[in-house]
């Protein structure tokens, strides 16, 4: 019984033990969003994207996946706070960028109302990190629409998140 109840605590200290090892990120709504436009801006700045109109996708994009095209519906409040940080509008992806039939070049695709049309993924976060990945499709130099996707590792601090890895994972 002695060892049986020996076991026991040490099973639970080590389970406490392990706990202090990871700092914890709360998971609230406010910390979904604020690391959804941390990732955002970076990657924005990253692209060279200073103006313009931006359009932001209301589908989130699949995690690491190059070019991130949306297919879950983010939050309605989260999306419109995205937008408002970005003084951005917010449409679908077939209501901001228009494909034609195929040109000798290939697909003809053009954004309408629009700069830079941008997708990311819902923010993942493990260990007192965050994840998200971000794509931007924008009009290249002969017409048309290239993108480039990029993968963010973020931690937040007492100032707010800080990038501590950042991958390209796609571009066009």
């Amino acid at each position: 019984m002695q060892i049986k109840a020996a076991l026991l605590i040490l099973a639970g200290a080590s389970v406490a033990a392990g706990a202090q090892d990871v700092a914890s990120t709360p998971l609230d709504s406010n910390t979904m969003a604020s690391a959804e436009q941390a990732a955002v801006r970076y990657a924005l700045d990253s692209a060279g994207v200073h103006g313009g109109k931006l359009v932001v996708n209301p589908l989130l994009a699949p995690m690491t996946m190059a070019p991130g095209r949306g297919s879950d519906l983010r939050p309605v409040w989260r999306t419109d706070r995205l937008a408002s940080f970005l003084k951005a509008s917010s449409r679908e992806r077939d209501k901001a960028i228009s494909c034609a039939s195929n040109t000798s070049m290939g697909p003809r695709c053009d954004l309408i109302d629009a700069d830079s049309y941008i997708t990311a993924s819902e923010p993942r976060f493990d260990g007192g990190l965050a994840t998200v990945t971000v794509t931007i499709e924008q009009r290249g130099a002969r017409g048309a629409i290239h993108y480039r996707t990029y993968n963010l590792v973020m931690t937040n601090t007492s100032n707010g998140w800080k990038v501590m890895k950042m991958e390209l994972l796609g571009i066009s």
